[in-house]
């Protein structure tokens, strides 16, 4: 029945793969006293500068899906619930899904040498396995390109990791590695004889009911596509870069850099606590914790994963990001609680907002961002001048269109002004202060 449906799926997409993807409904959802909790904290953010998106779902109901922000600020577009973001690194959980599914039809073992399927693996990779590359215990570094654009093939990007020195013999600790999913990916399209994406599409994505996620082939209207921002300026997409021929590269592949909407984030979700996409079995080798994220660590990686007791249950994880755009998904499983947040501005990242939404799905104590005040330019006038905070920071307060500008020149205005909690002051001041003789005697 299964095969049936994935069958039916794919032919459906294939029949509409040479059109633009229909927006998906762009009403956002705001369900209920937490839904809306939720929406205030987000809004007040918004106002702050803030752009990205956010799906919360809380015992199978969606209770907020929504954009906020800017998708493009030249155009003047702003982020809708249909917007499309970019995974990073949280494609590595689906890169995962689709060694698993391959498994389930006697494709291959997660414990197959990776001899198995390239050629000249030296003897120091001998013993390396799928399962080492899925749990990032293969001993290989985590990249092998300068970026993440640069076009490489696969043969050449294999032949790199596989002649590289390797940190430690496989099994034999753990070193995160963007490299063992771009490997992971090369193999999906050696065993199935087809590209990555499509592979994906069919093994994991449309089973799931994704139609919306992919690298390019959902083919998205480009006014969808959030735009992602650094220093003010407009950095442009990952879908942009990744147009021309056999794109995207090997430094990208497999490891990072899907598409996606919040709407398939939340069938992602769904089709995770299913036999959708993988059977119970195959979920329990997938979410089981194999290797510790360093000495000492409380979190564990699994296949694509990584997996931590919380006050809240078992939580499952992951994020991405290139520092513009970042994203992180959070699945409390014990109490049926999901958390998908993206964010398209270098200077707002979604990563230091997770704590307060967690904190509000679960009724904790939280702030909410301070509200934004709409001041004249006599009112703002009055407010410049040099002030003097009682830690002894000082900093210089200027009126500029719309606004305040606040700029200090001594450390311990730097950690006012990141808002360094009180006990980490007095070491970020003298790093501040080391930094700043480090600069002055070169």
């Amino acid at each position: 029945m299964r095969q049936v449906t994935r069958a039916a799926l794919l032919g459906l997409a294939l029949a509409t793969a040479a059109t633009a993807r229909p927006s998906e409904a762009t009403a956002p959802v705001v369900q209920g006293d937490l839904g809306r909790k939720l929406d205030a904290y987000l809004s007040r953010l918004e106002a702050l500068g803030y752009s990205g998106g956010l799906a919360v779902v809380k015992g199978g109901e969606t209770v907020l899906l929504k954009g906020y922000g800017q998708a493009d600020r030249e155009r003047a577009l702003p982020m809708r619930p249909d917007s499309v973001f970019n995974l990073g690194s949280i494609t590595k959980p689906m890169t995962a899904a689709a060694i698993l599914r391959l498994q389930e039809l006697g494709k291959l073992k997660t414990s197959d040498p990776v001899s198995r399927f390239f050629d000249g693996v030296p003897a120091d990779k001998a013993a390396m396995t799928l399962e080492h590359l899925l749990t990032h215990s293969s001993g290989l570094e985590s990249d092998f390109s300068p970026t993440d654009y640069e076009p490489t093939t696969r043969e050449e990007y294999a032949r790199r990791a596989l002649a590289s020195k390797l940190l430690f013999a496989p099994g034999q600790g753990y070193e995160y590695a963007n490299s063992g999913y771009s490997l992971l990916a090369a193999v999906v399209e050696k065993t199935t004889g087809k590209d990555y994406e499509s592979a994906l599409a069919e093994l994991v994505l449309e089973p799931a009911g994704m139609v919306e996620t992919g690298y390019r082939a959902p083919r998205w209207d480009a006014a969808r596509v959030a735009h992602g921002y650094e220093d003010g300026a407009d950095w442009g997409t990952i879908l942009g870069r990744i147009q021309g021929p056999g794109a995207p590269f090997w430094a990208l592949r497999g490891n990072g850099g899907l598409h996606t909407t919040l709407a398939d984030m939340v069938r992602w979700d769904a089709a995770l606590r299913t036999d959708a996409v993988l059977t119970a079995a195959s979920r329990e080798s997938y979410f089981r914790p194999r290797v510790a994220e360093g000495p000492g660590a409380v979190s564990h990686y699994a296949f694509g994963w990584a997996i931590e007791k919380t006050p809240h249950g078992t939580l499952v994880q992951h994020n991405g990001g290139n520092g513009i755009y970042v994203a992180e998904l959070l699945r409390f499983v014990d109490e049926g609680v999901t958390i998908f947040l993206a964010s398209t501005v270098a200077e707002l990242k979604a990563t230091r907002v997770v704590p307060a939404l967690t904190a509000i799905v679960f009724g904790e104590p939280y702030e909410l961002p301070p509200a934004v005040a709409r001041l004249s330019p006599e009112a703002l006038g009055a407010r410049a001048g040099r002030y003097r905070a009682p830690s002894g920071a000082e900093v210089a307060v200027r009126a500029v269109e719309n606004g305040l500008e606040i700029a200090t020149s001594e450390p311990r205005g730097f950690a006012l002004l990141a808002g360094v909690p009180a006990a980490e002051r007095e070491r970020y001041e003298r790093l501040g202060a080391r930094t700043a003789d480090t600069a002055g005697r070169a």
